[in-house]
């Protein structure tokens, strides 16, 4: 019986908004193809700074911001992959499976926030949790599945 960890989880916490964004240029070297980020946080949180720094440290093209509204946004990244970015926040309890958003590739990179209702589709992910408490956000970064090693190994580094 095996008795490894299924996951594995770091904090950190982000004064600003710039450190948010150095976050996620930190984060970006972890979604190689077929990643799945699902963020949560409150409205405000830095869910949109994130994405938004990780994309541009992946080479993503086309303005970043928030597809409350179109749902999904894709951005083609150098290598002819894409980045999905996804906000599920409107849909409320309706939320689909990711096939009906066609976001599903196995060469793309999918940051969803308010994600957490995707869990169930992709057992090989990162959950990325923001707390916000006065003006302090901590974020709280878990691997499972076939991130897990690789972020061992990033967090090493960091």
């Amino acid at each position: 019986m095996s008795t490894a960890s299924t996951t594995s989880t770091w904090s950190v916490e982000v004064p600003t908004p710039a450190a948010m964004a150095d976050l996620g240029r930190r984060l970006a070297p972890l979604l190689t193809p077929a990643a799945v980020a699902l963020l949560a946080g409150p409205l405000g949180g830095g869910k949109t700074t994130l994405v938004r720094a990780v994309a541009e440290a992946l080479g993503a093209g086309g303005l970043v911001r928030s597809p409350s509204f179109d749902l999904v946004h894709r951005h083609p990244l150098p290598d002819g992959r894409w980045l999905y970015h996804v906000d599920l926040y409107r849909l409320g309890d309706a939320v689909p499976d990711p096939d009906t958003l066609d976001v599903w590739d196995p060469d793309g990179i999918i940051l969803v926030e308010w994600g957490a209702p995707w869990a169930r589709w992709f057992p090989d992910r990162l959950e990325l949790a923001i707390a916000v408490r006065d003006d302090h956000r901590t974020v709280t970064v878990t691997a499972f599945g076939a991130l897990l090693e690789r972020f061992r190994v990033w967090r090493r580094r960091v």
